[in-house]
């Protein structure tokens, strides 16, 4: 364990954090809509949605 002042943590490990948590967040984001997309048939964009046998 090290001592460091706050300002120095933030600027270096705080931010490889967010440089790491926004590869993360954008490899769920594309991992997990694969299959979303996959399984609806559709990309879930409400403008693409075929409304014509709706209510029919």
């Amino acid at each position: 364990m090290v001592r460091v002042r706050p300002e120095a943590f933030h600027k270096t490990v705080g931010a490889e954090f967010r440089a790491v948590h926004a590869e993360l967040v954008a490899y769920f984001k594309d991992t997990v809509a694969h299959p979303i997309d996959d399984a609806m048939k559709s990309d879930g964009d409400d403008e693409n949605i075929e409304t014509g046998l709706i209510g029919k």
